[in-house]
């Protein structure tokens, strides 16, 4: 609504996501420009740490809001790593201090990533983007396991960008997304034919050349 009131006097409202339309009282938009990622940065995967991985800030505090308990269930007996800010209370599970390059360097090395929805209620992550256009096969929660009472519009983009079994994949049942992640780290073909297609879309959706046009384009209409 506050939106709404500063655009009718000339405010410019870029999106990153089609599905912010469902925002109640969405106030517009004057173009859509999804995050981005560098392509020829994030590459390379060779996914020959047998290991499950995932990005969040403060994951155990932010608990509701990013999921964790789902994420304890889903890698219960598989070896798992926790990247970033904020998570000394999840002992080893975390790896302590990473800089930028260091991640980079372990999605490159990991085998799966587990995606848990990020923060509700952003559609997509950056962490999402950046596992995603590095190649490394994803498995995520579906909408049902992803849903939040505060939030009841579609706000999950998720299973409409992957594939099942094509370019990741995506479940509301525990025990398949277990499944998922076995199949992953018992076969490195498999591997990488879902992370070369998951890379493919997601270069196609969040390449940093393509929305660098998109950012001129919008720019120079200004």
């Amino acid at each position: 609504q506050e939106l709404g009131r500063y655009r009718a006097v000339g405010l410019k409202i870029i999106r990153y996501s089609p599905l912010e339309e469902k925002i109640p009282n969405y106030a517009g938009n004057d173009a859509l420009i999804r995050f981005y990622e560098d392509e020829e940065l994030f590459s390379g995967w060779t996914g020959e740490r047998q290991q499950v991985m995932t990005i969040a800030q403060s994951y155990k505090k932010r608990s509701e809001y990013l999921n964790f308990p789902l994420f304890e269930k889903i890698t219960t007996g598989f070896s798992v790593k926790v990247i970033g800010t904020g998570n000394e209370d999840l002992g080893g599970l975390w790896t302590g201090p990473r800089s930028y390059y260091e991640l980079i360097d372990e999605l490159r090395r990991t085998r799966v990533y587990l995606y848990t929805g990020g923060t509700i209620p952003a559609p997509y992550t950056m962490a999402f983007v950046e596992a995603f256009i590095m190649g490394i096969p994803i498995v995520a929660i579906g909408n049902k396991l992803r849903g939040h009472r505060a939030f009841p519009w579609p706000n999950y983009e998720i299973p409409d960008i992957i594939a099942t079994g094509v370019n990741g994949y995506v479940s509301d049942n525990i025990d398949e997304l277990r499944s998922y992640i076995q199949m992953l780290l018992d076969d490195g073909e498999l591997a990488k034919r879902i992370g070369d297609a998951g890379r493919k879309t997601a270069v196609q959706l969040f390449g940093k050349s393509t929305r660098m046009r998109e950012w001129s384009d919008f720019l120079r209409r200004l």
